[in-house]
């Protein structure tokens, strides 16, 4: 019974460690479908206008105005081999790095949440953009 036992562990291990890496696949959604989820979690954006993703290897990016105060949502595309690790190392960090400056960020399947940090609806941002699949 020991001997079987121990042959589970091992198994049972590496099931935790592949289900705590897996990530959301959200890759086919759109920043448009970002943006409407925010809008359908009671998030509506006062302004939105587009943020320049390029500068962070992203392939979309919006500023969203809400309650006077900015955050922002970039999109990164995982067929795109560069943006694909881009992203992996950003969720392994928990930060970005942009002109020399550390941000702290939230990653969400194919999406990165930024700037969201001290703003008054802090914890709804959060959950709206954790619950984005």
């Amino acid at each position: 019974m020991l001997s079987v036992l121990c042959k589970c562990i091992p198994a049972v291990l590496l099931s935790a460690v592949l289900c705590s890496c897996a990530t959301v696949d959200n890759n086919n959604r759109t920043m448009i479908d970002a943006i409407t989820h925010f809008d359908d979690s009671g998030l509506k954006a006062e302004r939105i206008y587009p943020a320049l993703a390029d500068m962070i290897k992203a392939e979309a990016g919006a500023v969203l105005i809400l309650d006077g105060q900015r955050f922002e949502i970039y999109k990164y595309n995982m067929n795109i081999p560069e943006q694909r690790e881009k992203i992996e190392r950003i969720r392994r960090n928990g930060e970005i790095t942009i002109v020399g400056f550390k941000y702290k960020v939230l990653v969400n399947g194919s999406f990165m949440l930024l700037n969201y940090q001290g703003h008054p609806r802090e914890a709804d941002i959060i959950e709206a953009f954790e619950n984005f699949k």
